[in-house]
């Protein structure tokens, strides 16, 4: 009996060494599976004089990174956010003056690339593009790459920033937009707006004018300026717009404003004023076969036109204050110089859209101008963003 005795102890021994393994072993996978968790501490710098509240994390390296980030750019107050994406990845967005976000991973205990949780890079880039040209000028957004951008992730969106030669950009991206293309779960919210391009008043503006068309060259100088989120005026000349239907059309359907240029395009000055009056009504009643509307500001041809005539139709006169000779000149260079010479906030730039090299010109200066801080418009916009309405019987040449 004794021998069975100490078997049956020496049994029961061995479970329980087994058992504290066991449990010791289950601790270790349970500890190791909590990942990174999150917390929050007053952290002080120079001296004492400055506090601020920053992420504190059960992770080393983690928290050696941040800390790098405040010291190195001598943070007196920091703006934070911490996602975490899984259990062993956090997205770490930081800020006090210069932006920076990384994916740490606990478990190699390093960063890894945004790539890391998108699943298909060519489908995000897709996206990111689209959403990005609601807010800015195509030529940005072409230039634009995922792995060069700074990533706060919330909940429900991401905001992102890239470096770009005008300056910083910046888009929300709605989980909606991104469905099913992030490795992470994500919450979404049915009720959320896309950005969109609206013109900024802290920008200088300057319109665009094209007299004489329409023509064959409407269409590629409405593209340019459709990639560039800009408006201008066309002032078409009437015995034009039959052969010009489709691009009388696209002109509406882009936002563009059409102007008055006469049907015959006879110097004024030779008429008398119910000539005249009769040159713009059957400009203005051809157009409105065509588009349903009337037309509104007129330019008169070469120009010159007599008070009385302005008197007696109650329109607005637009004239312009750079003539970049476009028609004289016919040289790409020569009229983007005259565009750039020195251009000013409520210039008014006549062009003409009846040739190649006009066209070409337009292209060259939007992307200049809206690097020099210029949005590009319609007399009719630019009138608006600076306050202003047209007053009947009057002549403008800017709307300085």
């Amino acid at each position: 009996m004794a021998v069975d005795y100490y078997k049956l102890l020496f049994k029961y021994l061995i479970i329980i060494i087994l058992a504290i393994f066991i449990k010791a072993a289950i601790n270790i996978q349970i500890e190791n599976d909590t990942g990174i968790e999150v917390f929050y501490k007053n952290v002080s710098m120079l001296n004492d004089k400055v506090n601020f509240k920053k992420p504190y994390f059960n992770d080393d390296t983690l928290n050696d990174l941040v800390d790098s980030y405040i010291v190195d750019n001598f943070c007196q107050n920091l703006d934070y956010n911490v996602f975490k994406i899984n259990k062993s990845e956090v997205n770490v967005y930081l800020d006090c003056g210069r932006k920076e976000s990384f994916i740490y991973n606990s478990k190699t205990k390093g960063e890894v690339s945004i790539l890391s949780i998108i699943k298909n890079e060519k489908k995000f880039t897709k996206k990111l593009k689209k959403l990005l040209f609601l807010k800015y000028p195509k030529y940005i957004t072409d230039s634009v790459s995922v792995t060069d951008g700074i990533y706060n992730i919330k909940d429900n969106e991401i905001i992102a920033y890239y470096k770009n030669d005008t300056g910083d950009i910046n888009i929300k991206i709605n989980n909606n937009e991104i469905k099913n293309l992030m490795d992470y779960e994500m919450v979404y919210d049915e009720k959320y707006k896309n950005e969109n391009w609206e013109p900024d008043l802290n920008k200088k503006h300057i319109a665009f004018t094209f007299d004489d068309g329409p023509s064959s060259y409407d269409n590629k100088i409405i593209e340019l300026l459709n990639d560039y989120h800009a408006t201008a005026t066309f002032f078409v000349v009437g015995n034009r717009i039959d052969s010009f239907q489709a691009e009388i059309k696209k002109m509406v359907d882009s936002g563009m404003e059409v102007g008055n240029h006469t049907f015959d395009h006879k110097y004024l000055g030779n008429l008398s004023d119910d000539e005249v009056i009769n040159e713009f009504n059957m400009t203005n009643n051809t157009y409105k076969n065509i588009t349903g509307k009337d037309m509104g500001v007129i330019r008169p041809s070469y120009g010159a036109i007599k008070q009385s005539v302005l008197d007696k139709m109650g329109k607005s006169s637009i004239l312009w204050d750079i003539d970049t000779l476009d028609w004289k000149t016919r040289d790409t260079n020569k009229i983007y110089e005259e565009i750039m010479k020195n251009p000013q906030d409520g210039d008014i730039v006549l062009m003409h859209s009846l040739y190649e090299s006009t066209a070409n010109a337009v292209e060259l200066s939007l992307i200049d101008l809206y690097s020099k801080g210029f949005e590009v418009v319609s007399v009719e916009n630019l009138f608006k963003i600076k306050g202003k309405a047209y007053e009947p019987g009057k002549t403008y040449r800017s709307a300085s």
